[in-house]
């Protein structure tokens, strides 16, 4: 990418920044969570050297020389979609970014896009004959079928409507529906009026250079398109999203390409680019943390809470119920926002009578005890336990991970809408509990609790901005008399006090009475934490007799 952008006469620092960019994009901030992934960007790097040895056929002046070259490109081209389809169309990028440059005559844009056309659909064609021999010969796997002509027209459509709009958010997820509509309209635009300034053409040139740029868009998605399926994961888009970013940088250029008459310009286009390349960074790193590590650290500590030498030894079976897959899509879900607002305030509306506020002095509104669904979006906030072939593997790895003897336990699992009837003699792994919130009110209207608990036994323990919150639903006075214990293992042992340097741990011990509060026969107590680096919690509860529970988690750095 840098080597396209400085040959087309981009600055080295504006060359840098954009790569940035691109790498930090939302298809790429799953490719960087997801090690089951990591080959991905490796057809990238074969697209590109696919790339650069057909610009090499098209300056060479031997004929010969020149078809075998762009058969080796093609050959190339072909290892690239072996790796990954959706990865290898970054080939189209690259054309891009040779293609559309200002001050080149029209014939010479048609031909050099003619050129990388014949390269790309013969690497493209190699590619379905080699993905039919192979399905072929290995019956067992699932053949994808391929598009029919009456499917073009809702395929036009989709890829519109749904894959464009998800391409144009670029490097930043945000649950609003309007707020990423309003994004995306004024990316196009930005994105249409600065390319007619990038490329200061004639209308007939200009014309020729933007029907090419829009056929770029659905040539880097073409593998998609032409399987016979309606579902873009964010993973699927790291060419078409990278061929925007392009996109929209050229229309930056154009725009600050106006400005060439002031001293600051080039230090005000550095700037910008600049800018947004650490914006984005700091957007991926964001997303990468708070909705692919850590919510799929949470789900392995779930599960391997369930895990322990008692229980696996009364057990023949393991038994996962899967959470819930993906959301509904974010119209029907505006819709039905919308309609529980209206239900909401149609049920207040008879108790607000004039006849009724006339006889009061206050008004007192019980708030409902909800469940809200974390933010899920593709791939991002959703647990990889909601995949029927994923529940099984992850308890085997966790199994031989702490319980190796017991590793040779059979696991199945089962949806969470699909018919749930574990064997008797089964240990019960109920994934629907995953991200579930508790969520209550003090009188003072503090929301209490949400998220999931780091620890599930005589309390329900959560873990939030540096604060440990205790929770038991239906407590009695025995819950709350025994006392509780809390260690913290920190990282740096010098951390500690003088006095607790030798244990090598921090303790925290309490009394209920002096950190928590019952109310409905709910009882909280919230402790807050140094501020020191935490490797793991042990806590629990014990009386003079002994311990009545004690947990230990482990925590993700934070």
């Amino acid at each position: 990418m840098f080597l396209a952008l400085v040959r087309t006469g981009w600055s080295r620092f504006q060359s840098i920044c954009v790569g940035v960019i691109i790498g930090t994009t939302l298809p790429f901030q799953i490719h960087a969570a997801w090690a089951v992934i990591a080959p991905y960007p490796f057809a990238m790097l074969l697209s590109g050297l696919g790339f650069l040895v057909g610009e090499r056929a098209l300056d060479s002046r031997s004929p010969r020389a020149r078809y075998l070259l762009a058969a080796a490109s093609s050959l190339i081209l072909l290892a690239a979609l072996a790796i990954y389809q959706p990865a290898a169309m970054f080939f189209w990028v690259f054309v891009a970014i040779a293609v559309l440059k200002p001050d080149v005559s029209t014939r010479h844009t048609v031909r050099l896009f003619g050129w990388y056309c014949m390269i790309g659909f013969t690497g493209l064609l190699l590619g379905f004959i080699l993905y039919a021999a192979c399905t072929s010969l290995h019956p067992g796997v699932p053949a994808r079928t391929t598009l029919d002509f009456q499917q073009i027209p809702a395929k036009i459509a989709w890829f519109n409507t749904h894959v464009l709009s998800r391409s144009l958010r670029f490097a930043w997820l945000h649950p609003d529906i309007i707020y990423n509509m309003f994004i995306s309209l004024v990316v196009l635009v930005f994105m249409v009026g600065g390319g007619i300034l990038y490329l200061r053409d004639t209308r007939k040139e200009l014309s020729a250079r933007a029907v090419i740029a829009v056929l770029l868009l659905p040539l880097s998605y073409i593998p998609n398109l032409v399987a016979a399926e309606s579902s873009a994961s964010y993973r699927s888009l790291s060419s078409l999203t990278s061929l925007i970013v392009i996109y929209l940088f050229f229309a930056l250029r154009g725009y600050t390409g106006r400005l060439r008459c002031l001293r600051f310009h080039t230090f005000l286009e550095n700037a910008v680019i600049g800018g947004i390349a650490v914006f984005c960074v700091a957007a991926a790193a964001y997303h990468v943390r708070v909705f692919l590590v850590t919510p799929q650290f949470q789900e392995l500590e779930f599960i391997r809470s369930h895990l322990s030498p008692e229980s696996l030894s009364r057990v023949r079976s393991i038994f996962v119920i899967r959470p819930p897959g993906a959301p509904a899509p974010f119209w029907q879900q505006f819709r039905e926002s919308v309609w529980k607002e209206f239900q909401e305030l149609e049920f207040m509306r008879p108790h607000s009578s004039l006849k009724s506020l006339s006889r009061v002095q206050s008004i007192h509104a019980t708030r409902t005890i909800d469940t809200p669904a974390p933010f899920r979006q593709g791939r991002f906030g959703l647990p990889s336990s909601h995949s029927a072939w994923s529940p099984r593997w992850m308890v085997f790895l966790l199994l031989r991970e702490k319980f190796p003897e017991y590793a040779h336990l059979p696991v199945r699992s089962v949806g969470a809408n699909g018919r749930i009837d574990p064997p008797p003699d089964s240990l019960v792994v109920d994934m629907r509990n995953l991200g579930m919130a508790v969520k209550w009110f003090l009188p003072d209207g503090e929301p209490i609790l949400s998220g999931t608990p780091i620890i599930r036994s005589g309390f329900d323990v959560y873990l939030a901005r540096n604060t440990l919150t205790y929770f038991k639903n239906g407590c009695a006075s025995d819950d709350t008399d025994a006392r509780f214990f809390l260690q913290l293992m920190l990282a740096d042992v010098n951390d500690l006090p003088d006095d607790r340097k030798q244990q090598g741990f921090d303790h925290l011990d309490f009394e209920f009475d002096d950190h928590g509060i019952t109310l409905g026969g709910r009882c909280m107590a919230k402790i807050r934490l140094p501020s020191w680096p935490v490797v793991s919690i042990r806590t629990g509860q014990f009386t003079e007799q002994g311990r009545i529970w004690d947990k230990e988690f482990h925590v993700l750095d934070r």
